[in-house]
């Protein structure tokens, strides 16, 4: 779970997502499709949430400028793969109630990363690009 939206503010230890990260989840939701774009709109509200991860990945909890915290469950917006270390990993966009929830990453064959890949380092996560990704150098 990565945590919930709510009314944030500067002040309370959170901040505006990088230039990387927006780049990132814009293009992630750019390539979800009609679901993902919906979610566009919210990129300038985004707030990054100081709270991490407990096992130290690089996912992101997003809490949204004068966004209501959503009751519903959690909904996949966008997914791609991309190696880190050699190893497959997967990135999730995540929403809630309508509302961006967070950017999510998970190792597949060893720990999750602990950093966010860059745009050129992304696959479409289909059972082909894992199957190429697998493949030993």
């Amino acid at each position: 779970n990565l945590g919930s939206i709510t009314m944030a503010s500067e002040g309370d230890g959170e901040r505006r997502p990088s230039e990387s990260e927006l780049v990132l989840l814009e293009f992630l939701l750019r390539e979800g499709g009609e679901v993902g774009s919906r979610f566009l709109p919210q990129l300038p509200l985004l707030r990054v949430s100081h709270e991490r991860c407990p096992c130290g990945c690089a996912s992101l909890t997003f809490r949204g400028e004068g966004m209501a915290n959503p009751e519903s469950g959690t909904e996949p917006l966008a997914e791609a793969l991309f190696l880190d270390a050699g190893e497959v990993a997967g990135l999730f966009v995540n929403g809630k109630g309508g509302v961006l929830q967070g950017l999510e990453v998970e190792g597949y064959v060893g720990d999750a990363p602990r950093r966010l890949p860059q745009v050129s380092e992304l696959r479409p996560r289909t059972d082909e690009a894992f199957a190429e990704l697998m493949k030993p150098s």
